[in-house]
């Protein structure tokens, strides 16, 4: 048995081994067709007598941590063929998976588990659920100014959207993926679907990608964004515009927004945790460096703690540290004073302000005072994770 990188030799089995466990269909695409945005290196494997018995692959992307830009591993396509399962395969590659990330720099992972519990084995902890909204499109309020839109086919128009997504929305939400070109020009070039770009006074301050399934049917998006209010009455605005057309518009729901704003009255569908279509219910995320909460904004007249962090596989993460407020931004030392024991995942579920207090405790990932400690650097924080890798 070996582990080992994928080659492009090895993409035709390892799709089977996915289309087994994940679709129960044949279907393989060829490799020109994946491999034209894929790169079989970010992919590892267990081998057994020569033969692929488990794989999985790791996008890079970039990801807004609390305001910082950081590095992310985005893991997918986890599968073991059935003849092969209970025998730790997967552990193993994701092992592999945290020694390249920590070695790329890849501060922190984030996958859309099968099972939340086979991942919070592995250190990840519950982000953020899918949420989605369904609205009548007769109840959306038409924003009053003088706005410009343009409409272009998704293969000739979607530049417009990568560029505004980039620009506008990553620094903006916390949580927010953003794609490397590589995989906005898949999406350009396989998904079909109309791109949106709506300006104000020539800023474009909303755009997004939809489709349409037929006269009287649904108007469907999971790519459409605004920078503010003004931005979300504009496309809120465009959709309104089919409204002798469609009968609603699904798209996803930023975290906090009040949606009785929205609406004149409001009367549509919230999907929280559950999206049929993708089958992806929630994230979850993974501290691979601890020093990934250095420069992360530091609240006002927080008190210096101790903190002893368990990890059972990154082992680098096995430290006793000091954290502090350094000029109004997070700064870890290590040091050999008393602290505080907690979990990977108490530090990672608080870094993404997924928990509210008592909970960490209640998980028993962190000892009281120490989920004290994290939740005064840490405090709740929606974090609006998005992609469909």
């Amino acid at each position: 048995m070996e582990i080992r990188k994928f080659t492009e030799d090895d993409y035709i089995d390892w799709e089977l081994i996915q289309n087994y466990s994940f679709s129960y269909t044949q279907r393989v695409e060829t490799k020109g067709e994946k491999y034209q945005y894929m790169n079989p290196e970010q992919g590892f494997g267990v081998f057994v007598n020569g033969n692929l018995v488990a794989g999985g692959y790791r996008f890079h992307f970039n990801q807004n941590i609390r305001g910082n830009i950081v590095k992310m591993g985005g893991i997918a396509g986890v599968a073991t063929a059935p003849e092969y399962r209970r025998q730790g395969h997967i552990r193993q590659i994701m092992d592999a998976h945290f020694s390249e990330m920590n070695r790329l720099g890849q501060k922190i992972s984030v996958l859309y588990p099968f099972k939340q519990e086979f991942y919070e084995r592995m250190g990840y902890s519950v982000i953020a659920p899918v949420m989605k909204v369904e609205l009548p499109i007769n109840k959306i309020r038409s924003y009053k100014g003088k706005i410009k839109y343009e409409r272009f086919d998704r293969s000739n128009g979607g530049i417009f959207l990568r560029e505004f997504h980039r620009e506008e929305i990553v620094p903006i939400y916390h949580g927010m993926i953003d794609r490397p070109d590589n995989r906005w020009m898949k999406k350009d070039e396989t998904n079909p679907g109309v791109i949106m770009v709506a300006k104000i006074d020539e800023e474009v301050v909303a755009a997004g990608s939809y489709s349409i399934s037929g006269y009287a049917g649904l108007m469907e998006s999971d790519e459409y964004f605004w920078k503010d209010v003004r931005g979300r009455e504009a496309a809120l605005g465009w959709a309104a515009r089919h409204k002798d057309q469609i009968k609603s518009f699904k798209l996803y729901l930023p975290p906090q927004e009040n949606t009785a704003y929205w609406l004149n009255n409001f009367t549509g569908k919230m999907y929280l945790g559950v999206d049929k279509e993708r089958g992806i219910s929630f994230s979850m995320g993974r501290i691979i460096d601890l020093d990934i909460l250095n420069g992360i904004p530091a609240p006002t007249n927080v008190q210096t703690g101790m903190l002893e962090v368990i990890d059972e596989q990154c082992q680098w993460n096995n430290r006793t540290i000091k954290i502090f407020n350094e000029n109004g931004k997070v700064k870890i030392e290590d040091t050999d004073k008393k602290a505080e024991r907690v979990n990977i995942k108490a530090v990672t579920a608080a870094l993404y302000g997924a928990v509210g207090p008592g909970e960490l405790v209640n998980q028993g990932w962190a000892t009281l005072e120490g989920e004290k400690i994290l939740m005064d650097y840490f405090p709740k924080y929606e974090a609006y994770v998005w992609d469909d890798f």
